[in-house]
């Protein structure tokens, strides 16, 4: 079976009729959707928190950026290993490497210096 792939402007304008008082039942009936699509847009698009500029931040965004933290995490793990390898240690690495996960996550949180990155992201989007 092929997904069908819809615009942004679709998945817009159904989550705003949504967000009017429209139910998913009648947008799904009247668009030719199933209901869990609509309600994974509308869930997707649910502003969850701010940023540290005080824009909002939707749960989709929230995933792609704990996407990507964990991406820089990993890579942050294999530098540390090929760096035993290569005879350098991982002290260098982690004063190279590790502020680019921290930078990554200043720009889009308050992050507290005392706490861990996930601590504050979750005190944050609450």
């Amino acid at each position: 079976m092929n997904a069908k792939r819809y615009s942004t402007e679709f998945k817009s304008s159904i989550v705003a009729l949504y967000n009017e008082g429209r139910s998913a039942n009648s947008l799904a009936n009247e668009y030719h959707l199933a209901v869990q699509t609509v309600t994974g847009w509308v869930k997707k698009a649910q502003i969850i928190g701010t940023d540290v500029t005080g824009k909002p931040v939707t749960r989709a965004q929230f995933n792609a950026m704990q996407k990507e933290v964990a991406r820089l995490k990993e890579e942050n793990e294999i530098l540390k290993i090929s760096g035993r390898f290569a005879g350098r240690t991982s002290q260098v690495t982690r004063k190279t490497h590790f502020p680019i996960v921290q930078s990554l996550l200043k720009q889009h949180f308050k992050l507290d210096d005392g706490a861990s990155p996930t601590q504050n992201t979750q005190k944050h989007l609450l």
